[in-house]
């Protein structure tokens, strides 16, 4: 059933000079579905010789392409058709008609023939408009003044605008480009956008160009295009952004043309980046955020090129923990967990998830490198041992790898690979996972290992381990106090005990033999809080336990 839309048509025309008029773009608003492509600009490309002017874009989903608005002469009507993909085979598909007669786009009467994004035809308001490009006019005014802007109207959602003062944003806004222009005279004082708390929220369509000392600082931006976003600032020069949330709902995502950095406002909480649709591309450049939200393997941050995601570093008395959602390319999402064990570095590190088919050998492997650099450290009293948990899945994986056997650690140096001895079975069903327990943070890839009988301290660490050792031989209890604990094995008489803190010193204890296969470990001094690694001989096999004293 035809669903019956109304078109608000605004046909603006600007007159450079006597030899025409210069065709704005037209945008179509509101079309049923959420980042629907039909929605947004249409460039004029042609007239009909009946002299109806003809619109076309070309944006797609990957099912609909080849956009376009325009007069159908066989059947004296104005259609906005596409070419949708119906069983794999193109097909040209009208979406919505209009049965006025005049030779520009028709202001109302126009039939929704496929509400594409919207099955029970529900009535949703649409808008076509000529688009313009709006300006500020003085400083210190308010978004929601018209006079604010030099078409007189405040900008709708595929307005470009352009910002040459200082805006305050009091409103709910929207705009498609939002570009706030250089300051290139003394002294040098940045064009901004600013405004209140929880009031000043923008949604932007198009990119976003921030000029030589420009400054953003409101509530929240939406990344909310039906295309590809890029983000520039400062002619590749880094900007902060100062918000309280940055939230990226663009299924074709967003990239970067400059280093970028979210940042909260002062005296604020820090600002989250909320993942709803799409990733953020790189391309090269640094991204610095302080939270991140919603990102899982159908949205995280791609570090193509040579592109560094930043997180922030460890605050006076907390150890450093911080959890990287990134990936190499955009079908390969491969995140880092980094941490350590002390509470007296003060360090913030950047990861990138980097795969280069030439750098690796021919043993099974991940394809991925997984890098990171500090960007500030302040050494500690202790030597704690940093923890580098990878996460993959088995597209990520090269012929022959195995998650379900033995892997080892590689670290990648300036020459090639080193071995690093750390040697385990990663855990999980997709994403897998596999703990590197080290003395600093490093780079390293994930090889397939030759049969060994050993479990490493990184292994563990993670609750790694055969179902026979975790069941058959453990200890208990788990987690368990400083007075000590328990472990189960083959002869009480014959085993040979080592316990050691993570970062490699031993522990003096005593023995108490309980049964023939149970051993009493009561440390001889009291055991600090953390993880520990319990080494149990017997002939020639060892085994490694993960001991938590609370």
């Amino acid at each position: 059933m035809k669903t019956l839309l109304t078109f608000l048509i605004l046909i603006v025309f600007s007159l450079a000079s006597m030899a025409g008029p210069v065709i704005a773009d037209v945008a179509v608003e509101g079309y049923p579905g959420d980042n629907s492509v039909i929605n947004g600009r249409y460039k004029y490309y042609s007239t009909s010789s009946s002299g109806h002017m003809q619109f076309s874009s070309d944006r797609t989903d990957g099912v609909i392409q080849n956009l376009s608005i325009g007069w159908n002469s066989f059947a004296r009507r104005w259609e906005i058709n596409v070419t949708k993909l119906v069983s794999g085979v193109p097909t040209r598909v009208t979406v919505a008609t209009s049965s006025s007669t005049g030779t520009y786009p028709p202001v109302k009467a126009w039939s929704v023939l496929y509400p594409y994004g919207n099955p029970l035809g529900l009535y949703t308001p649409l808008k076509v408009y000529a688009t313009v490009a709006q300006t500020s006019l003085c400083d210190d005014c308010r978004w929601s003044n018209p006079a604010t802007w030099s078409s007189g109207f405040l900008p709708r959602a595929y307005d470009n605008v352009t910002i040459n003062s200082d805006v305050i944003l009091d409103i709910e806004a929207s705009c498609n480009t939002l570009k706030i222009n250089s300051v290139t005279s003394f002294p040098y004082d940045g064009h901004s956008l600013t405004g209140p708390a929880l009031a000043s929220r923008l949604k932007l369509n198009g990119n976003l160009d921030v000029g030589v000392s420009g400054r953003i600082e409101i509530y929240s931006m939406e990344l909310a295009g039906n295309a590809r976003q890029a983000l520039q600032s400062n002619g590749e020069r880094g900007v902060w952004i100062r918000m309280q949330r940055v939230i990226i709902n663009n299924p074709y995502g967003v990239r970067l043309l400059s280093a970028f950095g979210f940042l909260s406002p002062p005296s604020s909480v820090a600002c989250e980046t909320q993942f709803v649709k799409g990733k953020i591309f790189l391309d090269g450049y640094i991204l610095s955020c302080q939270t991140i939200l919603g990102a899982n393997s159908a949205r995280y941050i791609v570090t193509n090129g040579n592109g560094y995601l930043v997180l922030p570093g460890n605050g006076t008395g907390s150890i450093y923990n911080q959890y990287f959602p990134i990936g190499s390319s955009e079908n390969s999402y491969t995140p880092l967990k980094i941490s350590n064990t002390s509470t007296s570095w003060r360090v913030q590190l950047m990861a990138r998830a980097e795969f280069n088919a030439l750098l690796f050998p021919s043993t099974p492997h991940v394809n991925v490198i997984y890098k990171t650099e500090s960007i500030s450290v302040s050494p500690g009293v202790d030597s704690p041992r940093w923890l580098h948990q990878a996460y993959w899945y088995a597209a990520d994986e090269s012929a022959g790898f195995n998650h379900s056997s033995r892997v080892r650690i590689d670290r990648r140096t300036e020459t090639g690979w080193a071995m690093t001895g750390s040697e385990g079975i990663p855990t999980g069903t997709g994403p897998y996972t596999y703990i590197y327990n080290s003395s600093t943070w490093e780079d390293f890839g994930i090889f397939q290992a030759t049969t060994s009988s050993r479990i490493s301290a990184e292994e563990i660490a993670s609750g790694i381990g055969s179902e026979k050792d975790q069941i058959a031989y453990g200890t208990y209890p788990n987690p368990a106090t400083s007075a000590g604990f328990k472990v189960r094995v083959d002869d009480a008489d014959g085993a040979k005990i080592k316990l050691v803190s993570l970062s490699g010193s031993s522990l003096q204890f005593r023995t108490e033999k309980e049964s023939l296969n149970t051993i009493s470990i009561q440390p001889l001094d009291v055991m600090p809080a953390g993880i520990y690694i319990l080494q149990v001989q017997e002939k020639n096999l060892v085994r490694t336990h993960k001991v938590i004293v609370k």
